[in-house]
């Protein structure tokens, strides 16, 4: 069989050895003219060499402040003028743009291309560099790309809010950019940041991170603040703000805390120390684990504007308040300390919620088909539902427990608010709407102040019941709802 092989060329080439097929991909200082030579055997004796010359094409400009010749403008693939300036003192930046030369063998700035590197060379936090396009109007995307971002250096700022990312993003694990602000981070496009050198925390700032774009910083998080970010992770030692405009997908991993997370919807995961406050305008789904028992509100507050649906969420220390304004689904809150507030405006739906700690205060507009526990081990709750077949009493207080109802549309039979749900705690006070006749409240003896059921669909003084009973109702009721341990 026919046998090729290289004898000497670039380290980036490879050969096929059965078809003799060349391939590879040079790097940024692979530009100019190399030589390959090549060896072919027959198999019975036969050889031959040949040597080739390639051309690796494209343009190579350089920013050095110290050369005064720290500004560049060239012609982007959209036909648009994009300037790029280094400011300070020190080191140098690289451009390579992906254009052939002319008839005269010159590459020209006006030849249209746009960058596919920039490699830091000697910089630090006393420069910056900018990137400038003057977008004309065009169908699709049409803003100016680069594909990646290297070198040996660091920046104070890269501002480029008209260019995209489009290739490998910036990777400069030893180094770091204290303020970004970018257009779109696209096809998955990585930005590492492994320096610690940022004292005062890195800042991004992006249009959108698209689809599977990981980030990872060595320096605290400052600020990260983008339209929509999909099937992304970040990993940071701690971060202050995290802001994301719409949709929220990413699995967010901090040893340390998080002060402030905004979203327009959030999906995915987040694993911190302890979190300050959580917004979300819409829907929630994901899973947060905070890990600190000692901070003085491990969750400070969150506040829910749609549903919190299929999420499980693991506080270690004090929770403040928790708002959901439409329903609690499929979910379950293992807070593990004291609870300052729990409100769920709309359902609690086949969830679970539970403190190792009081809850000042729980407020539900209806409870179907879950369970809710202070001072009782999360596994006894969800193996039996109830404190009746755990291994002792609970141990902490619901001070106050409303399930207060839900409107009902004019013309429609009133429901059942309180439906095959199970309380496991000492009570202060509660007040509870329909109970549907199973489920009830599970307290050990003494842990009961005072049991209020309102029945809005029987009015009647039978299903209208207060415990311990005063002296003239009349009604067994209270005896099915409360059980004594």
């Amino acid at each position: 069989a026919v046998t090729y092989n290289i004898v000497s060329g670039p380290t980036w080439l490879t050969i096929d050895p059965a078809s003799g097929v060349l391939g590879g991909k040079p790097g940024t200082h692979d530009l100019g003219a190399p030589s390959v030579t090549v060896s072919v055997d027959d198999g019975h004796g036969g050889t031959d060499t040949k040597t080739l010359t390639l051309a690796v094409q494209g343009q190579h400009l350089v920013l050095d402040p110290a050369l005064k010749s720290s500004k560049a403008t060239y012609t982007d693939a959209n036909g648009d003028a994009v300037t790029a300036i280094l400011t300070g003192k020190t080191g140098r930046v690289h451009l390579y743009r992906s254009i052939a030369p002319d008839g005269n063998g010159q590459y020209l700035n006006t030849t249209a291309g746009d960058l596919y590197a920039i490699e830091l060379d000697g910089t630090g936090l006393t420069n910056s560099l900018t990137l400038t396009a003057n977008k004309k109007l065009h169908l699709g995307d049409g803003f100016s790309t680069f594909g990646s971002l290297t070198g040996a250096g660091s920046l104070a700022k890269l501002s480029a809010a008209k260019l995209d990312i489009v290739g490998a993003g910036v990777s400069l694990p030893g180094n770091t950019i204290v303020s970004s602000t970018l257009h779109d981070v696209k096809n998955g496009a990585d930005i590492t940041l492994g320096g610690a050198q940022a004292i005062k925390g890195v800042s991004l700032t992006a249009h959108n991170l698209d689809a599977g774009a990981n980030l990872a910083f060595g320096s605290p998080l400052k600020l990260l603040k983008s339209v929509e970010w999909t099937n992304g992770e970040l990993t940071t030692p701690k971060a202050t703000t995290i802001q994301v405009t719409r949709a929220l997908d990413a699995n967010l991993t901090l040893v340390g805390a998080l002060s402030l997370l905004k979203a327009g919807t959030w999906s995915g995961a987040l694993s911190a120390a302890s979190l300050g406050k959580v917004s979300v305008l819409g829907d929630a789904s994901a899973d947060l684990e905070l890990t600190n028992p000692l901070a003085k509100q491990t969750l400070g507050s969150a506040s829910i504007g749609g549903s919190l649906i299929g999420a499980y969420w693991s506080v270690a220390g004090a929770t403040g308040v928790i708002t959901v304004a439409h329903d609690l689904d499929s979910a379950t809150l293992d807070l593990q300390a004291k609870v300052a507030a729990i409100t769920v405006k709309g359902r609690a739906r086949d969830s679970l919620v539970r403190s190792a700690g009081d809850i000042t205060k729980l407020t539900l507009g209806a409870s179907e088909h879950s369970d809710f526990g202070a001072g009782i081990a999360l596994n006894e709750l969800q193996s039996s539902r109830h404190a009746g077949d755990a291994s002792g009493p609970p141990t902490a207080t619901i001070k106050s427990f409303t399930v207060s109802g839900l409107k009902v549309p004019k013309g429609q039979l009133i429901p059942r608010f309180f439906s095959d749900s199970f309380v496991s705690a000492k009570i202060g006070t509660m007040s509870v709407h329909n109970w549907d006749g199973l489920g009830g409240l599970w307290a050990p003896t003494g842990g009961i102040k005072k049991i209020i059921h309102h029945d809005t669909v029987q009015k009647d003084k039978e299903h209208n019941w207060v415990f311990p009973e005063p002296p003239k109702q009349v009604s067994g009721q209270p005896e099915l709802f409360v059980h004594i341990l």
